[in-house]
């Protein structure tokens, strides 16, 4: 349910000022001498739904209309009400994109200039739809870090065989030096006896 009392504020901040007495508030604001944020959370309950251009909207047949927290909407000039109202419903996509993309859609495309967000129901939207995004690049670089790590062991494994095999061969060239060196000493003490 949305109270009355805040949306009007917020309205009247925004500036959305019943038109009828639109002057009338802007006089009283400037007689009192405070700043309109002031003046507008001094105001009482019944200035509030006074001045405020509220939005009434009937939710039930035979039932008192309620405020939305949105302002009126607007009247073209065959007194007709022309209402714009979008609602989305998606549970697991980033709402920053389609939100910027509408904006973007309304003041080009449908050649609204003055387009006014007045209240935001889905304010973690922004930070759950960056965290989780953050989390998904997140698990991407500790898969990358897993997988060079992998390639390390599996390098050091190998380097691991090239040493031992390096020895081995190393144990048998020293066995064909030495007897190799063995009969250079033997021919050389022949030819020395000789």
């Amino acid at each position: 349910m949305i109270d009355e009392i805040d949306a009007g504020k917020k309205l009247l901040r925004a500036g959305f000022i019943k038109s009828k007495l639109e002057k009338e508030f802007i006089a009283v604001q400037k007689k009192s001498g405070k700043s309109l944020k002031d003046y507008i959370d001094s105001l009482d309950k019944k200035e509030i739904i006074k001045y405020a251009d509220q939005e009434y909207a009937e939710h039930d047949r035979l039932v008192k209309p309620i405020p939305t927290g949105f302002p009126s909407p607007l009247v073209t000039n065959k007194n007709q009400t022309v209402c714009v109202r979008l609602h989305l419903e998606s549970f697991n996509l980033s709402i920053e994109e389609l939100y910027y993309w509408i904006l973007h859609h309304v003041r080009q495309d449908w050649s609204f200039s003055n387009v006014y967000k007045i209240s935001d129901v889905f304010s973690a939207a922004e930070q759950s739809a960056f965290f989780g995004t953050a989390q998904q690049r997140l698990g991407i670089q500790q898969d990358r870090a897993a997988q060079y790590l992998k390639y390390i062991a599996d390098m050091l494994k190998a380097l691991f065989q090239v040493v031992r095999e390096a020895r081995i061969l190393d144990e048998r060239l020293t066995f064909y030096n030495d007897v190799q060196n063995d009969i250079k000493d033997k021919k050389m003490l022949l030819q020395n006896q000789t």
